[in-house]
């Protein structure tokens, strides 16, 4: 059966499938090939880790709840370099 995050990850995918969302497996740093499918506008990226945008990410998901009242929160690369000043190059500096 595995552990419970791999668990989580065929459900997460039988969810995904289930949706008509495609889920690639990555042979690398998530983040890294997350964010270059991102930057290049072919998918969202879903994380929970912020360096997701030091790889070029543009739009990034995070605290997914599903169920009743479910929520997701979005964060914009666009955003963070209005409101905070912090460009991708100013947040790997």
């Amino acid at each position: 059966m595995g552990s419970d995050f791999s668990c989580m990850i065929k459900e997460a995918k039988v969810i995904a499938s289930t949706l008509g969302i495609l889920c690639l497996d990555g042979v690398e740093e998530a983040e890294a090939q997350c964010a270059l499918l991102n930057l290049i506008s072919l998918y969202v990226c879903f994380s929970s880790d912020s360096d997701i945008f030091l790889f070029g990410a543009k739009t990034v998901y995070r605290e997914i709840c599903l169920g009743e009242g479910g929520y997701v929160v979005c964060y914009e690369m666009e955003d963070i370099k209005n409101k905070l000043g912090l460009g991708r190059n100013s947040l790997v500096t």
